[in-house]
Order: C-alpha cells, then structure tokens, then sequence
C-alpha cells in the first residue's frame, strides 16, 4: 500500500498493512476562530502563504513524534495513539492552549475570555511524509473556538468570514476570490447551522 488512506469504522478490527506500518503520529488541531460582529458570527480565516498555495486556513496547530507502535490492528492503534500522546503531553488542553498561543501570535492581540466546542468530525488517517520518509498516523480535530470582543487589524491574509447561510461563499467555495481550503470548506458545509 503506498496510497495515503482513512481509517474507517469498518476498518477498526482489521489487521494493519505492514506495508504502511506507521512510525510516527501527530495531531492536527483546527481552530475555527469565531467573533460576532454586528449580531453576525464571523470566521477568522488566514491566507498563511499568498505566493505558494495562496487559500483561506483556519488557524491550525501540530503536535507530532517519532514512535513505534505495537498494535496489529487499527482499533488499538488509535488507542496506542492516544496513549503515547498523552505520555508526550499533547493533551487536549495542551492542544486548546496552543490554538490560542497561534492566534495571538497571529493577530497580535491576547485573548480574555474563550469557549471551546469540539466538532465531531475527527478523521483518523494513515498517510506517507514525503520528507520523513515515513508512514504517520494521523488525527484531524476540529474545535469551534468562540472569543468574545476580540480586536485585530484586518489585511489582505486575514479576514473575517461572515457565517450565515446565504452567503455566496457556501456555494462557491471562495472568498474575496482566494478558494477556501476543502477540508475547512467541507467542515463549515456541513455545520453552518451550528457555528
């Protein structure tokens, strides 16, 4: 097998391809940054690299290690996963806390108060690093992070995206002409109703 692939629920009890047998994990936390502007609910979005792949991000974090995992099927490789995680330290809060570290970063502000709301849309995939060399297994997560009266200048690679469900980017995919990234676009699609 050398095709990046998810682990379905179907897939929990199945033996592992040795052929894709991970050495590495890591965690990617979306944090979709939501304010309300004029009783409107709006999501801050960054293009984090205009000239390269130029689309509109969530704010995003990584957590990842080099490891090696004992598990021969997919359900306890996710409950390895976890484990190791948790001995590295990448907990969920520690995750929450580094969302909100990048997003001061970001818009050079400092956050007061925040809400946290996971997503259920957690992905667990197997996937091959180029760079590395090596198979990883993933975990994608998504949490809907509400900051109330949070204040930032607005450029070209941040922007304020309104959530509402006649708006023109539900059905283009794009805003102000930059495209959203799928995996974001695919997420605010189906939960637009909830953010």
């Amino acid at each position: 097998m050398t095709k990046d692939y998810k682990i379905t629920k179907e897939m929990l009890e199945l033996s592992i391809y040795k052929s894709s047998l991970p050495i590495r994990f890591a965690i990617a936390t979306n944090g979709l940054i939501v304010t309300k502007i004029n009783d409107v609910k709006h999501l801050i979005i960054f293009n984090i690299d205009p000239t390269k792949l130029n689309k509109w991000y969530p704010c995003f974090v990584s957590h990842n290690s080099n490891c090696v995992f004992a598990s021969n099927n997919y359900r306890d490789l996710i409950v390895e996963f976890e484990t190791k995680a948790f001995e590295k330290g990448y907990t969920e809060e520690c995750r929450k806390e580094s969302i909100i570290k990048k997003v001061e970063n970001l818009l050079n502000c400092t956050i007061k108060k925040v809400e946290f709301h996971k997503i259920d849309s957690d992905e667990w995939w197997i996937k091959y690093s180029i760079s590395q060399e090596v198979w990883t297994v993933y975990l994608f997560e998504n949490y809907v992070v509400e900051i109330d009266n949070i204040t930032f200048k607005q450029n070209d690679n941040i922007a304020l995206l309104p959530l509402k469900s006649n708006e023109k980017w539900l059905n283009t995919g794009r805003f102000n002409n930059i495209e959203i990234v799928d995996n974001l676009f695919g997420i605010l699609k189906n939960n637009i109703n909830i953010l």
